[in-house]
């Protein structure tokens, strides 16, 4: 009797074990971001292929908010210079341009679904794009 007991036990134990991991992997992933520095700047590559520049942080479980908001623009959009595999023809076409300019008059700030972020990236203080947001800031 003994030995059922403690056959019992274990099993028990055991399955206690695995009902706990799998709360946790199923209820317990975090929804946070990973770590940024909010000091610098990071690009945001969301699932539609866009690419935003800003200072993104948490906001809550669904959404992240970026600020300082800038992303990349083809120079003429409406009378686009493709090449003949339909890629744009060189990078000089392309403008940084800062959110809240546009016609509907956006604020400064923008609430991304977590869900259409593929991956973030911290950009370098030397990179093309942290040095041509510099210049543009009065």
């Amino acid at each position: 009797m003994a030995t059922n007991t403690i056959v019992r036990l274990a099993l028990g134990t055991l399955l206690l074990y695995a009902a706990v991991l799998g709360s946790i992997a199923v209820f317990g992933q975090s929804d946070a971001l990973p770590p940024l520095s909010p000091s610098r700047w990071q690009a945001v590559f969301l699932s539609d292929g866009q690419v935003y520049f800003g200072h993104l942080e948490n906001y809550n479980r669904r959404f992240a908010r970026l600020t300082k908001v800038y992303y990349l623009k083809y120079a003429n959009d409406l009378q686009q210079d493709l090449s003949a595999s339909g890629a744009r023809s060189s990078a000089q076409n392309l403008n940084l341009i800062k959110l809240g300019g546009e016609v509907h008059g956006p604020e400064d700030a923008m609430f991304l679904a977590k869900d259409k972020i593929l991956f973030i990236e911290n950009l370098k203080d030397s990179s093309i794009v942290v040095q041509a947001i510099k210049k543009s800031q009065p």
